[in-house]
């Protein structure tokens, strides 16, 4: 049994602390559910005025215009500041989700058989992201920023990939990383870009994370900015590679709690790209009323403010319950700045440094009712590490009974920077500790 399996089988008993408090603990899935955030969303979606009746009408499949506007603005005032970026609203594409996006990008840059580099540990989905349609195949190698050279590294790895045949085509770099947290440094992201791009390797920046930086001093740079003010500005690329090289994902599922309203983007100067996207984007385009609705609110910039201070607040909240509490059990764990989770370092729980040993481990925490994501699933060099979602499922935002609180590893926090925003209540992450700390002491 895989862990998606696991997670599916275990929907409908999972955990609520008021009503199923002996359910399963699914934190396998980075989706943010914080329910005060979501309702905060809809509640502003509900106030955008109602659209022309043209919305009942076919329009762009790419995007409606008021949208593919709205989120360049987004992105150019929030984590794409710099002064040498000029976004283009032809340019975005909007597509039922980035799972959606990444599925038409590996289709229309490589052929069957064809690879996409992938720094590891990495996003667990890439697998059927790249493979369901596209048919491409996964390099997967582990970048050392503490070496450095990662010029040489990437050498290296497209050197092994043509010893099984393999050809590259794409370069795939989530940043903020997913499972670890952490952010690339400007160098590395430097680095990849000035290799991509003068060995013409699609350089593909998923940054679904860029605005769920949580710790204090971390600051996030895209590589887009990085890509346009350090290299383009300073002549060492062509505008002309960069456009037709460098493309750039985002969505609404993580930075906004919105992963139901399957909202994702695109934005590349590659306009061959975008002219062969508009057969693809037919078979995951997004309703032009919910277009309507999310340009509304995206375009309110005093919202999108509080909003993103706001999840940043919980995020961190949700961070520190979850890294103490594994700290208190004598867990090791990657210092995240970025994201939903922690990768935890289990491997001194295992009884066999292997494989077959961290499967073990999974599945005696899944008779515990608790459900994390093995690193080899991550690909992973190293079994052993699991990744844990701190903003679980379920987690109850408002009402909590005394039992639960006092077991809760970390004190509550009142988000204040918007009127009326509850308390949080790390009940989940409490319990799962719980059970995983019986399972370690066993």
């Amino acid at each position: 049994m895989s862990y998606i399996d696991a997670f599916i089988a275990a929907l409908p008993d999972l955990y609520a602390a008021d009503k199923n408090p002996t359910g399963f603990i699914a934190m396998v899935v980075a989706e943010n559910k914080c329910q005060r955030l979501q309702q905060r969303f809809l509640q502003r979606m509900a106030e955008v005025p109602l659209p022309d009746v043209a919305v009942m009408n076919y329009g762009s499949m790419t995007g409606s215009p008021a949208l593919k506007r709205a989120l360049c603005d987004l992105l150019k005032r929030t984590f794409v500041d710099s002064p040498s970026v000029s976004f283009k609203p032809d340019n975005m594409a909007v597509l039922s989700g980035c799972t959606a996006c990444i599925d038409a990008l590996a289709f229309l840059l490589a052929d069957e058989g064809e690879g996409v580099l992938l720094p590891t540990p990495t996003y667990a989905a890439f697998d059927n992201d790249l493979g369901a349609r596209a048919h491409l195949r996964i390099v997967d190698f582990e970048l050392d920023e503490d070496r450095g050279d990662i010029e040489g590294q990437l050498d290296g790895a497209v050197e092994a990939a043509r010893a099984r045949g393999v050809v590259v085509r794409g370069l795939l770099i989530t940043n903020p990383c997913n499972p670890r947290g952490i952010l690339y440094s400007d160098d590395t992201i430097r680095s990849m870009l000035r290799w991509s791009l003068d060995n013409k390797v699609h350089y593909i920046a998923d940054e679904i994370y860029a605005l769920s930086v949580h710790a204090d001093g971390a600051t996030f740079r895209s590589a887009m900015s990085v890509l346009y003010e350090d290299l383009v500005g300073r002549g060492e690329v062509s505008a002309e590679v960069a456009a037709s090289f460098f493309h750039l994902l985002y969505g609404l599922s993580k930075d906004w709690c919105a992963s139901g309203l399957r909202i994702g983007c695109l934005y590349s100067d590659n306009a061959p790209l975008h002219e062969a996207l508009s057969s693809l984007a037919p078979m995951a385009s997004v309703s032009n009323y919910q277009q309507h609705l999310v340009a509304g609110v995206l375009n309110d910039e005093a919202f999108t403010a509080a909003f993103v201070a706001d999840n940043r607040a919980m995020l961190r909240e949700s961070y520190v319950a979850l890294s103490d509490g594994l700290a208190r059990l004598g867990v090791e764990y990657v210092e995240a700045v970025a994201g939903l989770f922690l990768f935890a370092d289990l491997r001194p729980w295992m009884d066999e440094q292997s494989v077959e040993g961290e499967d073990r481990l999974w599945r005696s925490m899944l008779d515990l009712k608790v459900i994390l994501t093995p690193g080899t699933a991550c690909k992973a060099k190293q079994p052993g590490w699991f990744r844990i979602c701190a903003c679980c499922p379920r987690w109850p935002c408002a009402r909590a009974s005394h039992a639960q609180t006092r077991r809760s590893l970390s004190q509550r926090v009142a988000l204040t920077r918007s009127p009326g925003f509850a308390w949080v209540e790390p009940a989940a992450v409490a319990e799962m500790l719980h059970r995983l700390g019986r399972l370690l002491r066993s």
